[in-house]
């Protein structure tokens, strides 16, 4: 495990981790020996199956901070890179809206067109629109400019909606600063095992199927929504929306493009996608329903396709959401293929039922310890 360099730079530690995510886009075989060193969701795969599973930025920067010897990527940024404690926000929502502020300044510094929450309209544009300063300017007067912090903040509160950074503090205080407790996560994942089971069942048994799919949970990781969406940009594939009676809000199911694949395949017609994924997103939604009944029934009433992630505007960006992995492997692995799926729940479909998770325990996980 190597220290930590003298005067850590997190810009610095962020680029090493886009550079192992380049390496395993190219299949670098030094690459594939730190994944499965620092992640146990992947120690069990080949290297051919793990250039295929889904590897995005933050999975890269989980390695990096695991070979610091740190147990997550916030904990090593809170360790080198952030603000001053008087400065630092401490409510997630303020922390997403920070980060907001803090990445459109980087943005203006690189040059970079987009920045983190706003990824369609150009930076130059947004300061234009909502710096008083910018309000008469040209695109490259702007683009050559420097932006403080503050200013910053006060572009992202008025886009928000608010007359002032203060504002927006003051209106995101009220809210709960995160979503899962340790006993609350821990349900969480007991409960989604039981859909991984499910999922096993399902794709090994489906029609077209010839070949053992086994399914596992990979990871639980409480994010953005604007980061979820930016991981799903960077390895495409296919999101169905699921409306979903008993919980406060819609929640996104991802389908990694190797799955996508293998299913599509499986049915031996590649040319009517749509309606293989249907398909198996109709089983897909009984095996949820299956897994949340004996803690609270649901009830998936529709689902819809989407092959554009911005298209599902499911939350505001800066929204924390609970995402929950699965590691789909089809045997053997020779000739099978491994990618994953994953549910995406927004803080609003969930929020109402944490404190009800942190005590419940199905009798088989109490059992077991």
């Amino acid at each position: 495990m190597p220290p930590l360099p003298p005067n850590p730079n997190l810009e610095q530690l962020k680029n090493q981790a886009k550079d192992l995510l380049k390496a395993h886009r190219s299949a670098d075989p030094r690459a594939a020996i730190r994944l499965r060193q620092s992640l146990s969701d992947l120690s069990g795969l080949s290297d051919a199956e793990l250039f295929q599973s889904r590897f995005a930025l933050k999975d890269a920067q989980r390695v990096i901070a695991r070979e610091y010897g740190f147990s997550s990527w916030q904990k090593l940024a809170d360790e080198v890179g952030q603000p001053a404690v008087e400065e630092q926000p401490q409510n997630s929502y303020l922390v997403q809206h920070d980060r907001m502020a803090r990445d459109l300044i980087a943005a203006l510094r690189t040059g970079r067109e987009e920045a983190f929450g706003q990824r369609n309209t150009p930076v130059w544009q947004r300061l234009r629109q909502k710096c008083p300063r910018f309000a008469e300017a040209s695109r490259e007067e702007i683009l050559s400019a420097e932006l403080s912090l503050e200013e910053a903040r006060e572009v992202v509160a008025r886009e928000e909606g608010h007359q002032s950074w203060a504002q927006l503090v003051e209106s995101l205080s009220a809210l709960a600063p995160g979503l899962t407790n340790k006993d609350q996560l821990r349900s969480v994942e007991r409960l989604h095992d039981e859909f991984a089971r499910l999922l096993t069942v399902n794709f090994t048994f489906a029609e077209g199927v010839d070949r053992r799919v086994d399914v596992h949970r990979a990871f639980v990781d409480q994010t953005s929504y604007g980061e979820f969406v930016a991981s799903y940009i960077a390895s495409p594939g296919r999101a169905f929306r699921l409306q979903v009676d008993g919980l406060d809000g819609d929640v996104v199911l991802d389908i990694a493009m190797p799955v996508v694949q293998g299913l599509v395949a499986a049915g031996g017609d590649q040319g009517n996608e749509r309606a293989r994924l249907e398909y198996f997103a109709e089983r897909i939604a009984r095996d949820l329903e299956k897994a949340w009944a004996p803690f609270h029934p649901i009830a998936v009433r529709s689902f819809e396709l989407y092959t554009d992630p911005a298209a599902l505007e499911l939350a505001p960006a800066h929204e924390i959401v609970l995402e929950l992995a699965f590691e789909a492997k089809a045997r053997p692995a020779e000739t099978g293929w491994c990618g994953r799926v994953s549910l995406c729940y927004p803080r609003p479909a969930l929020v109402a039922l944490m404190p009800q998770l942190a005590e419940y325990w199905p009798e088989e996980s109490a059992a077991g310890g």
